[in-house]
């Protein structure tokens, strides 16, 4: 993994880093899995779906119940079916 130090970059380009990066992670996402690309969803949206918080959800990864597809930085994505599977698996 490459690491990139930002020095004044436009926010604007910014954007356009990040939104590339989200899209190369999805595809790979995609082909690595052959899984929709929909169904990778950040911690965040994970948490609004299931109505727990981001401490629980880190719970949960802590304790091996729910598995993180991958991260980008510090965002952490979700394979929305394997989540939901896990969770049944465990019985929660």
């Amino acid at each position: 993994m490459k690491t990139v130090k930002l020095i004044e970059v436009s926010e604007e380009l910014l954007n356009s880093i990040i939104g590339e990066s989200e899209a190369k992670l999805t595809s790979e996402g995609k082909s690595t899995n052959n899984q929709n690309s929909d169904n990778l969803v950040s911690q965040k949206e994970l948490c609004k779906r299931l109505g727990i918080t981001e401490a629980t959800a880190i719970n949960l990864k802590n304790k091996g119940i729910i598995s993180p597809f991958g991260s980008l930085g510090r965002k952490v994505y979700y394979n929305w079916e394997n989540v939901l599977a896990q969770m049944k698996k465990a019985h929660i």
